[in-house]
């Protein structure tokens, strides 16, 4: 559905204009302009992806903290699918705590008792296993880090020494991390491409891969490529009033390391090593 043809038909008007927006590293993304229609963003994909995206966005508009753009509708079927969105203007951020305390909001909602989500959903392209556990360990291991160790394994990509040094890390998590830590909605990408400056000075959050877990989980995100400053940080730590256990912090990068490693391949070697080392090295 990615023809100006298909959009005139979701529609319903022959008068529409269609430009192609950058940052969509998975799916192609645009911005649609239609005659008594407002600014919209379509995002193209398979039908199922699409929905997984906007049952996440919804949630997270659900707790009512951190803003999301609007979800208009899912079309198509099959592979072949659109996602409407609201538009959000793009300007420049004139408050980061700001965020950083929609963010600490967003943790502290009640969101129950267990770790998981009400479906499975795709981090990036990598399909992402939600079911409900009650141990964050166990579901880390279980539902996280393992499934990828073991592609990664498969692909010959992951064996040796670092093969054992993440497997070492993994063994850790009994020492490193929380058996049972508040459990909160997590965004579950929280890179800065997925952080947008709006025109108001705020920020809007897009392309979530929503769980339950450990709100540090979406920090240690934060931390791995840069973007967010140091006082989005620390009003994040003030409002929850708690602080970043390095330890703890590693295993949350050490999965989204492997998973750079299964998308994008060997380059992200350095960065598994680096997590699984810091992991290690607290026990």
């Amino acid at each position: 559905m990615k023809s100006d043809q298909d959009l005139q038909k979701v529609l319903g008007t022959d008068d529409i204009s269609v430009t192609p927006l950058s940052g969509g590293c998975i799916n192609a993304v645009a911005l649609v302009e239609a005659q008594g229609h407002p600014s919209m963003v379509a995002k193209f994909s398979d039908r199922s992806t699409l929905e997984e995206e906007s049952i996440g966005l919804a949630a997270l508009a659900a707790t009512d903290t951190v803003r999301v753009p609007e979800v208009i509708a899912v079309h198509g079927s099959g592979s072949n699918g659109i996602l409407l969105l609201e538009y959000l203007p793009s300007g420049a951020v004139s408050d980061w705590a700001a965020f950083g305390r929609a963010l600490g909001a967003l943790h502290e909602k009640d969101v129950g008792d267990q770790y998981g989500f009400d479906c499975d959903n795709h981090l990036g392209s990598t399909p992402q296993k939600n079911g409900w556990l009650d141990d964050w360990r166990i579901f880390n291991r279980e539902r996280r880090h393992g499934p990828l160790v073991s592609q990664l394994q498969s692909r010959g990509m992951l064996n040796g020494r670092l093969l054992t040094l993440v497997e070492d890390a993994i063994a850790a998590f009994d020492d490193v991390l929380p058996a049972h830590p508040k459990p909160a909605l997590l965004h579950g990408d929280l890179w800065s491409g997925n952080a947008l400056g709006l025109a108001d000075g705020s920020v809007a959050v897009i392309d979530p891969a929503p769980s339950v877990g450990d709100g540090l989980a979406d920090i240690a995100m934060m931390q791995l490529f840069g973007g967010f400053p140091k006082a989005c940080f620390q009003a994040y730590a003030d409002y929850r009033g708690l602080e970043f256990i390095d330890a703890e912090m590693a295993v949350y990068r050490l999965y989204h390391m492997l998973n750079h490693m299964v998308i994008f391949g060997n380059g992200y070697q350095g960065g598994v090593e680096h997590e699984a080392s810091l992991i290690r090295g607290a026990v």
